[in-house]
């Protein structure tokens, strides 16, 4: 959360500094904007400098990055990474063209773009806490299921509306999911792996998403290069309609092959009906149904 509120406020920093320097130098503005970031992430970076990581035993055996991708289909891990990766890959199809979209397209000025970007960040700080306690109660795939089967859907805004006033309350909304599908796989990938194994797994799992994410928008950069603007639709629609379908496809068709590795449900004979489990945490809960 305090990230987000950093991120928030140099959002809110940035587009003012751009927006004073839009009729004036704006590649000035963007100079001043590098510079102060350039020595952020020094000081970032000697404070990262004193922290000291404790060695970790991984064992012995290390999957490799290829025998890991040839068992993606097999097992929950894996097809959780194809579903994230690919996700990924229909955000990249739409994703580095929003921003043109609405300084070239819909023409708003710097700190309309600015409010408007930043509204998403205000509402995941709100909500974050929230999601969070419902992750614990119901699972990570309970709110991936849910965040997963809406994110497909958002892009449709962007072609039947325009005006900021509209976008400013739907950034509210979207980044409020958004916040419920980044929680929720980030605490999937938690559950989903022990703390041997947990380092090397997460930097597969970024691995392919980065390979999925540069081929969507390659994808995307081609249609949008050889694609001509008057065409039967507009090439910002196309590629936003594009990432629509694909995102629809593959929730739908990945999120119910998932198992939540924070629950187990294990029936047995009695007065209780199902005992849920948390592997990791030892917690486990028990909710009572009489059988009929």
């Amino acid at each position: 959360m305090i990230s987000s509120g950093a991120a928030f406020f140099g959002n809110l920093l940035f587009g003012f500094i751009l927006s004073l320097f839009e009729n004036i130098n704006i590649f000035m503005g963007f100079a001043i904007i590098f510079f102060i970031q350039a020595i952020l992430r020094t000081f970032a970076a000697t404070v990262r400098a004193r922290y000291t990581d404790k060695p970790l035993d991984m064992g012995n055996k290390m999957q490799s990055l290829l025998n890991f991708g040839k068992n993606l289909r097999k097992t929950n891990f894996g097809k959780f990474v194809l579903f994230s990766s690919l996700i990924q890959f229909a955000l990249g199809v739409s994703r580095p063209f929003f921003a043109p979209y609405m300084l070239e397209y819909l023409g708003w000025n710097m700190m309309t773009f600015t409010l408007i970007t930043s509204a998403s960040i205000i509402s995941s700080l709100v909500v974050l806490k929230a999601w969070g306690q419902h992750i614990d109660k119901r699972g990570s795939r309970w709110m991936l299921s849910i965040s997963g089967l809406l994110i497909p859907f958002f892009p449709l805004l962007w072609i039947f509306f325009k005006e900021p006033i509209y976008f400013l309350f739907f950034q509210f909304i979207t980044g409020a999911i958004w916040a419920a599908y980044d929680l929720s796989t980030a605490t999937f990938i938690m559950d989903a792996t022990d703390r041997k194994s947990r380092i090397i797994l997460n930097a597969y799992y970024h691995f392919f998403l980065g390979v999925f994410i540069f081929a969507g928008s390659m994808l995307g950069g081609l249609i949008m290069q050889f694609i001509p603007k008057d065409f039967f639709i507009n090439s910002y629609h196309l590629v936003f309609g594009l990432s629509v379908v694909i995102r629809v496809c593959i929730s739908f068709y990945f999120i119910p092959k998932l198992r939540d590795e924070r629950f187990i449900n294990i029936k047995f004979k009695g007065k209780e009906d199902e005992i849920f489990i948390m592997p990791h945490r030892g917690f486990f809960e028990i909710d009572s149904k009489k059988r009929k």
